[in-house]
């Protein structure tokens, strides 16, 4: 059996950043003052503070115990494996609308 375990914490500052449409048409982020970029310095629209992520594997029991070799081509390398991944907050927002006028 295998297990692996990963925990992260982080925060994330920008003063201009976009989730939406600026990656693809091309536009860059839209500002409050182009000349004061420190006034939208805050936290970005991809802060995610907390993200835990954990996956293992575990072998059959019956694969040490298969002696043929059809048998054991069958039924044998049998494995489960799964991924749980949990995350506060949302990466991004999806209703991204601004409004710098």
């Amino acid at each position: 059996m295998q297990l692996h375990l990963s925990y992260t914490y982080s925060k994330t500052l920008s003063d201009a950043d976009e989730v939406g449409n600026a990656q693809t048409l091309r536009t860059s982020p839209t500002t409050l003052d182009p000349d004061n970029l420190g006034r939208d310095y805050a936290l970005s629209a991809y802060d995610q503070r907390h993200t835990l992520t954990v996956n293992g594997v575990y072998t059959m029991p019956w694969d040490r115990m298969l002696n043929q070799a059809v048998t054991k081509a069958i039924l044998g390398g049998w494995s489960l494996s799964g991924i749980y991944a949990y995350g506060s907050g949302l990466p991004f927002n999806i209703n991204t609308g601004f409004n710098g006028h």
